[in-house]
């Protein structure tokens, strides 16, 4: 009887490049969450929690089909949540006018990280978190700086989202604010990218 199949050939098969391959982008990524924050534990947590929350908003606008955002409470009356408190709301898709409706209960930042706004952020004005619709400046309505996913889970173009370090005795202003120290960048797509140590958003 013959010998069918011959003799293997060296090199790699495609299996054990794709295998090696994706070991190296975990290990990669890993090594890049490490040493991507300079801010401590809070800081990386606060990054974290808040990418998670976009990519929960670019989700929700992508499997509904409608768009949803990312908000961020803008209340200097409110000093426990104040650019702390963070959720997501997407538009009543079944609705005849826009009705937001909270996909989420909210969540706060860690203490000590606060959202620094950028220039020109947008800003709604919303009852939140709601089950049912509410439209946009109805009811007990409070101001919230937000962003925004298509219902394709895009933006209309990059947007940063800085954090900074909540200093001591700080009055309320996000003014007052000292420069960030952590954050990512939203790109069009709708992904979440870092900014690597020196150019932090």
């Amino acid at each position: 009887m013959g010998v069918t199949g011959g003799v293997r050939r060296g090199g790699f098969s495609l299996l054990e490049l794709v295998i090696v391959l994706s070991l190296i982008a975990l290990l990669g990524a890993g090594l890049g969450i490490v040493l991507r924050t300079g801010g401590g534990a809070p800081m990386r947590a606060g990054e974290t929690m808040l990418a998670r929350m976009a990519q929960a908003a670019r989700t929700q606008a992508v499997l509904l089909q409608t768009p949803a955002r990312l908000i961020i409470l803008d209340d200097p009356g409110d000093t426990a949540d104040h650019l702390r408190w963070c959720g997501v709301v997407y538009a009543d898709p079944d609705a005849d006018d826009v009705l937001w409706v909270a996909a989420n209960q909210g969540h706060r930042l860690p203490d000590g990280v606060l959202f620094r706004p950028p220039d020109g952020a947008a800003r709604m004005e919303l009852e939140f978190p709601r089950a049912a619709g509410i439209v946009e400046g109805v009811g007990a309505a409070r101001s919230w700086y937000y962003i925004e996913f298509d219902g394709r889970g895009r933006v209309g173009r990059t947007v940063s989202v800085p954090l900074a370090r909540e200093p001591d005795n700080w009055d309320g202003r996000a003014a007052s604010l000292p420069e960030p120290t952590g954050g990512f960048f939203v790109q069009r797509s709708g992904a979440v990218i870092f900014a690597g140590e020196e150019d932090r958003p």
